[in-house]
């Protein structure tokens, strides 16, 4: 029988210098997910077949979403964040699904930018925590093991 895999004991870490050092957000993030990377792909048709001839190109960026607690801390995370979109900074992520445990698999962003603005919002009258919601706009994701 397999065994399963969650993201109860996740790990996530970001880096706002390329990916040189990596500052551990697990205590701050809440969701991460994953879009775009779509290979693309074409289709021509000739007179002798009845039949499209397929054929693929390159991938696409990715979108990697992170979630994570709002906090005002001098140095914490949302201000990272927030100095590093102003900024322009080549911004890398790095997760792991089972924890930062030597041997679990490692995912690893290129260097790329964040893309929308993660400034506060909220509604009044809501007791939910506040979130941020921050876009990796990224080239690729490799998967390494964590030593």
């Amino acid at each position: 029988m397999p065994t399963v895999v969650t993201f109860r004991n996740a790990s996530c870490e970001i880096s706002m210098d390329g990916g040189l050092t990596y500052l551990d957000m697990s205590n701050y993030d809440s969701k991460l997910e994953l879009s775009g990377g779509h290979r693309q792909l074409a289709e021509s048709f000739v007179f002798g077949q009845d039949y499209a001839l397929v054929s693929e190109g390159k991938r696409g960026h990715l979108d990697i979403k992170l979630t994570q607690m709002y906090t005002e801390e001098a140095g914490g995370p949302a201000e990272l964040i927030r100095i590093a979109y102003e900024n322009g900074a080549n911004v890398a992520i790095r997760w792991t699904a089972k924890g930062k445990v030597t041997g679990n698999y490692l995912f690893t962003s290129d260097p790329g930018f964040l893309q929308e603005p993660p400034y506060p919002f909220g509604e009044a009258g809501s007791a939910k925590e506040v979130v941020l919601t921050t876009t990796f706009y990224v080239p690729r994701v490799t998967k390494t093991v964590v030593v």
